[in-house]
């Protein structure tokens, strides 16, 4: 039997503690959130003032038939909704040096490559998802022909930046 692991409570304090210990180790920090109905009206602009992420990643909720659909609904949000909670967080952090890169419903479907655990290329081009062959069958060229991928979407959701 392996010994037993101590879960640590994700509190704020211990996000601002890892934060520290990224930052520290000369890494740099993304975080994620996703914008939903209950955090929609949320202030996070101080948390993420504290925690000093090099890019703050913010999505939409964003629906998947056959994934999420049984449950999401009372998650979902507008567009218009969306943007206010960026707009307001951009214009708080705007002095930060946090870079606030937003994504929308729109910019998230077809803009991100996508492999499953068994190694498949996939999309989400349609609002589902779709899988192709696996990489190691037919190789990575023809795996990768058979999913949909936008490249306009990439660039404008700011994907080729993660990479500077």
């Amino acid at each position: 039997m392996g010994r037993a692991v101590k879960e640590v409570p994700c509190t704020p304090e211990r996000y601002l503690e890892l934060a520290r210990a990224v930052r520290a180790a000369g890494k740099f920090l993304k975080v994620n959130t996703v914008v939903s109905r209950q955090n929609v009206l949320e202030d996070m602009s101080e948390f993420i003032r504290e925690l000093q992420p090099h890019r703050w990643k913010v999505f939409q909720v964003l629906p998947i038939n056959g994934e999420n659909d049984r449950w999401i609904k009372p998650l979902l949000i507008s567009k218009p909704e969306f943007d206010e909670y960026v707009g307001r967080h951009q214009v708080q952090l705007m002095d930060s040096g946090v870079t606030v890169v937003p994504e929308d419903n729109q910019l998230m479907t077809g803009s991100y490559a996508m492999v499953d655990p068994l190694g498949r290329f996939f999309d989400n081009v349609d609002g589902d998802l779709r899988y192709g062959p696996p990489i190691l069958t037919v190789g990575i060229e023809r795996a990768w022909q058979q999913v949909r991928f936008m490249p306009d979407r990439f660039e404008k959701r700011g994907g080729r930046d993660y990479f500077k």
